[in-house]
């Protein structure tokens, strides 16, 4: 989840958890609760609120403070 959000949709401004749950091949449920989980953490910022979706992308200031090698693994 965090990988998703974070690298791979994080240009496009984070991502909700549907389009999360599509991508890991897990339930929306699931994904809501672990992106909601992340969020009260401070891993994850809410970057947009449409009606009751919520799109979610990674701190800047966690991914930025990873080093190249960990970010690679």
């Amino acid at each position: 989840m965090f990988w998703f959000c974070a690298i791979e949709t994080y240009q496009d401004g984070g991502a909700t958890a549907k389009e999360a749950s599509e991508h890991l091949g897990l339930t929306p449920q699931a994904t809501r609760r672990i992106a909601k989980q992340l969020a009260e953490n401070k891993i994850f910022l809410v970057a947009d609120v449409i009606g009751r979706t919520i799109k979610y992308k990674a701190s800047p200031h966690i991914v930025s403070s990873l080093s190249g090698a960990e970010q690679s693994e």
